[in-house]
């Protein structure tokens, strides 16, 4: 077997020299201890070097690479510094502050508030109806006289409406164009009429109001006490936003010579809210 190549010895993972079993690298046959050549291949065995130096040889590559890192961090830090020393040396200009003007604030005017006042005046219905009235007659001169619930509100006291009889419990029903504020409602409680032709007094003649309730939209009423022997207009005050009056016959006088109720003529108060500022209701 000489002239055989020469090979290596391949151990356990303590090393040679530790009992254990050691094998020829190149044929793999288990080796006697102390041989110099293998049995079976004849090669010549040398010892693999002990796995320490494998272990040093690789902390020596670690530390020259930590070294070689650690110059290249200390270069990188010496040119940050210069750098940073530079633009202190040399700082960047400032703009200029810039300066702004604030105008004068102009004056504030203030507008007084506006608060509502009553433009107070007659009010007008718009439509009138009732429960019945009297068929039409004719005066002492032959002239025909119709008695419609219109003629309750035309603002013509010669006029009127009327109903046959006791007329207690009748109502009249005023529509007014809107809602209005009323301050007050009146009725004259009987016929103000002198005959044309024959100077007879009507009022006297025909029965007259003694009570009367108004009633609003809302459901409110008030009572008006008449005086059924003054032939004029008899009002009381009221304070009510309504778009509708209902006069209401509570009593009237007994039995008269023209035995039928008249309501000539009846008046409403009040107006709209007309925007007003307050220094117009400064006096």
């Amino acid at each position: 077997m000489t002239g055989a190549a020469s090979s290596g010895v391949v151990t356990g993972p303590h090393g040679p020299g530790d009992g254990e079993r050691r094998y020829c690298l190149k044929c793999r046959t288990l080796l006697v201890p102390g041989e110099k050549r293998c049995s079976y291949c004849g090669a010549r065995l040398r010892p693999v070097p002990y796995r320490g130096i494998l272990w040093l040889a690789l902390l020596g590559g670690l530390a020259v690479l930590l070294v070689v890192g650690a110059v290249q961090l200390w270069d990188e830090a010496r040119e940050i510094g210069a750098a940073e020393a530079e633009k202190d040396a040399n700082p960047e200009p400032r703009p200029p502050r810039s300066t702004t003007t604030t105008e004068p604030e102009a004056p504030v005017t203030t507008t007084p508030p506006t608060t509502a006042a009553l433009v107070s005046g007659p009010v007008r219905s718009a439509s009138v109806s009732a429960e019945a009235f009297a068929f039409p007659s004719q005066n002492s001169c032959g002239d025909p006289t119709t008695y419609e619930p219109e003629k309750a509100d035309d603002d013509d006291l010669t006029t009127t409406w009327r109903l046959k009889g006791d007329a207690t419990g009748q109502t009249l029903t005023f529509a007014l164009p809107g809602p209005t504020p009323l301050t007050e409602v009146g009725v004259v409680p009987g016929y103000v009429k002198v005959d044309p032709c024959g100077d007879a007094n009507r009022f006297v003649q025909l029965r007259r109001l003694v009570t009367v309730t108004w009633t609003f939209d809302d459901g409110s009423k008030v009572t008006q006490q008449l005086d059924p022997n003054k032939p004029a207009m008899q009002s009381m005050p009221v304070n009510v936003t309504t778009q509708q009056v209902v006069l209401t016959i509570d009593k009237v006088t007994g039995k008269a010579p023209i035995d039928f109720t008249p309501v000539s003529e009846v008046q409403f108060v009040g107006g709209t809210n007309a925007p007003t500022t307050s220094a117009e209701l400064t006096p």
